[in-house]
């Protein structure tokens, strides 16, 4: 009825699925986000990271938070809980190789009015792991190709 996505070189609380999986059967959305912290592989140091407040139990429905949303960093990863039967009838799923979560993540939110964010932090993401796409140079193209700097 769900599915969720866990990096393999993250981790999630235990109760991870529990309170996505509550969330989205309570408001019946498409898909449900948490918060997360970041883990620093290089000062392995932990850095509370949230998405900008505005998000928060807010139905994404305008165009103008689509656009806002679309140019967050934070929200392009695919670590969040989905309704499996919305996927199928968009025909919605990872089309490449490599930036694959946020093509993925915006396809959804161009196509959803039903997208939530939830102010629970119960994901962990790793950053500056080496060998990782991320902790190139190149994984800032995406970003800078749509949301152009003001």
């Amino acid at each position: 009825k769900y599915i969720t996505f866990v990096d393999s070189d993250d981790w999630v609380t235990k109760d991870y699925v529990e309170v996505l999986y509550n969330t989205i059967e309570k408001y019946q959305y498409d898909v449900v986000s948490p918060d997360f912290y970041q883990y620093d592989d290089i000062t392995q140091k932990f850095f509370k990271s949230r998405h900008p407040k505005n998000f928060y139990n807010v139905e994404i429905s305008t165009t103008d938070i689509k656009q806002n949303l679309l140019c967050n960093e934070n929200i392009h990863y695919a670590r969040k809980i989905y309704k499996l039967q919305f996927l199928k009838e968009k025909n919605i799923w990872f089309k490449i190789n490599k930036f694959e979560d946020t093509l993925f993540v915006w396809e959804i939110i161009l196509r959803t009015n039903k997208f939530m964010f939830i102010d629970n932090k119960i994901y962990y993401y790793r950053i500056n792991r080496k060998g990782s796409i991320m902790a190139t140079k190149s994984s800032e193209f995406l970003f800078t190709a749509f949301c152009m700097k003001k």
